[in-house]
């Protein structure tokens, strides 16, 4: 059997893969070389390393990839039907974090949660509270580390909406 690019590659894959809970079909995955941080596949092409997804890409339909996302969330597939070629990367990383975000795959953190906040989830029941009982916003933020545009946004529930 010749040593060919289709040879190597074919000989790496296991096309009996997990089936993703959003997906018909089982993924295709990478079972040779990963790249450092272990997410991609990778292979060498002409003593380059390339990931196995973009190859398996061309391989399959014959087209160059621009930006591949994977419609699976599974990053060693290399199934050209879980596979997206986005022409645009900005768009492309775009969609891939809305697609994950409404499967649950990224959480957004809230309130106080993010590692920028000032205020505590107490801090903003308290300032709703104070403005309920027609505490003025200007005597509100003497007491807490935010701006008088803050404690407006807070009342007006345009900031801290889950709270």
């Amino acid at each position: 059997m010749p040593n060919t690019l289709d040879n190597r590659f074919w000989a790496k894959v296991n096309k009996n893969g997990p089936t993703q809970p959003h997906m018909d079909t089982c993924c295709w995955e990478w079972i040779g070389a990963r790249t450092g941080d272990n997410k991609y596949g990778k292979i060498s092409i002409d003593g380059k390393l390339q990931r196995a997804h973009r190859v398996g890409w061309l391989l399959q339909t014959g087209e160059e990839p621009i930006y591949i996302r994977h419609k699976c969330d599974n990053s060693l597939c290399v199934k050209a039907s879980h596979l997206i070629n986005t022409l645009d990367k900005s768009l492309g990383q775009s969609l891939n974090t809305i697609e994950a975000h409404s499967r649950g795959l990224i959480r957004y953190n809230n309130g106080a949660a993010m590692n920028t906040a000032k205020l505590s989830e107490y801090d903003v029941v308290e300032i709703r509270f104070r403005y309920f009982f027609r505490e003025k916003p200007s005597s509100i933020v003497k007491d807490f580390p935010v701006s008088q545009g803050q404690i407006s946004h807070i009342t007006a529930r345009r900031n801290w909406r889950h709270t």
